[in-house]
């Protein structure tokens, strides 16, 4: 993929941004910022140690506070765990809004932002060791903003197709395929340089069909 750009989504970076951008860009309050460096700090630890082998007092260790003052932001655990989730979905809206925002033809757009949905799944859930018990640790709730970020992204990507006329029909169509399909690849596929790969074709060769459809229908019409 010559010309595709896919961000770097390593976990920490994505951590310290956000926590150091609500700071400064946003004026947000010392309790949030505390708030925000707690919820990095599970993350860190679910994925490295896994959920149930991550303490309260593990978490105020790697956050670098009290237990007490832990207990006096969070009321447990699984608290602290629906905060992860939702961070971990916000994050993946943002690389892929980030992927989609560099230059390039559709298709390029397209990938990097499929890809950069994947790259930060693979780095992160599925290259824990944990990754079944996190996954399989999920509420209704951590299931609802993983589906509301779904949905964000494949607005996202509906939006890039609408850019171009050749494109802008079944544009919302178009944008769930792709993203439904890129995830089925990435299920099935061994290493992310093959997923790349595979998504790069997938979204050429798809939106291919879709600008000949579009122009046998305009011919038609």
């Amino acid at each position: 993929m010559s010309r595709i750009i896919v961000p770097k989504t390593h976990l920490n970076d994505l951590n310290e941004y956000r926590i150091d951008r609500s700071m400064s860009e946003l004026g947000l309050d010392k309790q949030t910022e505390k708030k925000a460096r707690i919820v990095a700090a599970a993350q860190v630890l679910f994925l490295r140690d896994g959920l149930r082998a991550t303490s309260m007092e593990a978490i105020a260790g790697e956050t670098g506070i009290a237990k007490a003052t832990l207990y006096g932001t969070f009321k447990n655990k699984s608290e602290i765990f629906a905060e992860v989730i939702e961070l971990f979905a916000a994050q993946l809206v943002e690389v892929v809004e980030t992927a989609l925002s560099h230059p390039g033809t559709i298709e390029e757009r397209i990938t990097a932002g499929l890809c950069a949905k994947q790259k930060l799944a693979f780095e992160t859930v599925y290259a824990s060791p944990h990754a079944a018990e996190l996954m399989g640790a999920k509420t209704s709730r951590a299931n609802e903003l993983i589906k509301e970020a779904d949905e964000k992204i494949v607005r996202r990507l509906e939006a890039v197709l609408k850019t171009d006329p050749q494109t802008a029909k079944g544009a919302r169509m178009s944008a769930q395929a792709l993203f439904f399909a890129s995830i089925g690849i990435a299920d099935h596929t061994d290493t992310m340089k093959n997923a790349f790969r595979r998504i790069e074709e997938l979204t050429e060769t798809y939106l291919i069909g879709v600008r000949a459809r579009n122009k046998r229908g305009r011919k038609i019409q």
